[in-house]
């Protein structure tokens, strides 16, 4: 019987441990407690919301402008919302560069609000996926910035070529060589 109550034990501490960071959800924008905090939108009458602003990480050297943050009245948490045109369909994961937009802006955030994002939206015009702030999809960006600035030091390009992919990435430069 004791094994018993260890094993179910342990199996509920791994799946607390190990909950998945990403996960499949109807639509649906944060409500209260949570207030919009910051806009990409240029005309916004609400003083009290930051409006357009390019948001930039000095720490990490990246700058971005996320659709929408909103933050908790009580505890000051933030959630990031980035808002895409396309559908899903049936996959059960957002677009890896979507994704790692999202994860990129909890980055900027933390550096500039001195706040670390919980999670994230990415909204779909069919789904909406939760994303979790893990270290693992953190550090993925860190890797990936590594990687591009050292291919942009080196001027050697160390992936497929794929116009669709490449034709507005600043990289392209290098990649041509």
């Amino acid at each position: 019987m004791e094994y018993v109550i260890i094993f179910l034990s342990l199996i509920i501490i791994f799946k607390i441990i190990f909950k998945p960071c990403i996960k499949k959800c109807a639509a649906k924008l944060p409500s209260f407690p949570y207030k919009l905090f910051y806009t990409d939108e240029k005309n916004c009458e609400n003083k009290s919301i930051i409006c357009s602003k390019l948001l930039v990480s000095e720490k990490y050297n990246i700058c971005g402008k996320p659709d929408l943050v909103y933050k908790n009245i009580f505890t000051g948490n933030l959630i990031v919302v980035e808002l895409k045109s396309g559908k899903i369909g049936k996959k059960k994961n957002p677009r890896h560069g979507d994704l790692m937009q999202l994860v990129t802006y909890f980055i900027i955030l933390q550096d500039c609000f001195k706040i670390k994002p919980s999670c994230g939206f990415l909204i779909y015009s069919d789904c909406m996926f939760t994303v979790k702030n893990k270290f693992k999809l953190r550090n993925e960006i860190f890797l990936s910035l590594q990687n591009m600035r050292n291919m942009l030091k080196s001027g050697n390009c160390s992936h497929k070529k794929n116009y669709a992919v490449c034709k507005n990435c600043f990289c392209k430069c290098v990649c041509k060589k």
